[in-house]
């Protein structure tokens, strides 16, 4: 049961690394995107 736990922990984490890079991308495209 350990070795789920851990692999759920490893997943999320993942998950949220992978979202929050994506969310940066987003945001940096969209700010370049606005008239200086």
């Amino acid at each position: 049961m350990g070795w789920t736990i851990r692999w759920v922990q490893t997943f999320i984490r993942l998950v949220q690394n992978a979202f929050s890079e994506s969310d940066y991308i987003t945001a940096y495209n969209f700010c370049h995107r606005l008239p200086a």
